[in-house]
């Protein structure tokens, strides 16, 4: 995934992201590569050790958010994101 398509999803400023990104490499739980039709573009992917901690991570934190939100509405929960979405141009 490129990394602009990363911010989009993870509503994250590019700084933060750079951060995040930066760490992850250097800790060996993702690469970097050129896009291989645009070289301006870095492809982010995941290493073996990340796909490894993510599949141990990741359900406890799926309960864990879907505990924290599920006293919003599924129409709360969008509005929600649409408004997070907004400070994200700040």
């Amino acid at each position: 995934m490129a990394i602009c398509e990363l911010l989009d999803t993870m509503l994250a400023t590019s700084g933060n992201m750079t951060v995040v990104i930066r760490n992850m490499e250097r800790d060996g739980l993702i690469s970097r590569t050129p896009h291989p039709e645009d070289k301006r573009v870095c492809v982010i992917s995941l290493t073996d050790k990340g796909e490894e901690l993510i599949g141990q991570v990741l359900p406890e934190h799926f309960r864990n958010v879907g505990k924290i939100f599920s006293v919003l509405s599924e129409e709360d929960q969008k509005d929600l994101v649409r408004i997070l979405k907004k400070f994200k141009n700040l």
